[in-house]
């Protein structure tokens, strides 16, 4: 019992210091929305050059939302700020990712794309890791 607990308590913890990290689109500043949106568009960019992602024709994408849509899931951007090494502060001013923080902290913006494919059917059988 005691080592269930120990392992809630750090599992709570983690979960905590995740959600005081993700970063609500919706309450940004516009600067650094755009700084955000950046961030989303990289993400595409290093899926794309992976082979994550795989870009469909319009007639493509609507045949298998009609023959497969069951299949697809769910997904969304986490956002984050990130803190930032001293010697990544002017590459991340060039590409626009420097967000300007009150507290004098040096921090980047951060986009992950992430499936929800927890309430999928047949979840622990579907590919849902992208190649790094």
């Amino acid at each position: 019992m005691e080592l269930l607990e120990t392992l809630y308590n750090e599992l709570e913890k983690i979960t905590m210091t995740r959600n005081r990290k993700e970063v609500s689109y919706g309450r940004l500043q516009l600067t650094d929305k755009k700084k955000f949106d950046r961030a989303i568009s990289k993400e595409i960019q290093n899926n794309l050059k992976s082979g994550a992602y795989e870009v469909l024709s319009r007639e493509e994408s609507e045949r298998i939302r009609r023959e497969k849509g069951d299949l697809i899931m769910k997904s969304r951007y986490v956002l984050t700020e990130k803190a930032v090494e001293p010697h990544e502060v002017e590459v991340l001013k060039k590409e626009g990712l420097l967000l300007d923080d009150e507290t004098g902290e040096m921090l980047k913006a951060k986009a992950r794309h992430v499936m929800k494919g927890y309430p999928e059917a047949n979840a622990e059988n579907m590919e849902s890791t992208t190649p790094r």
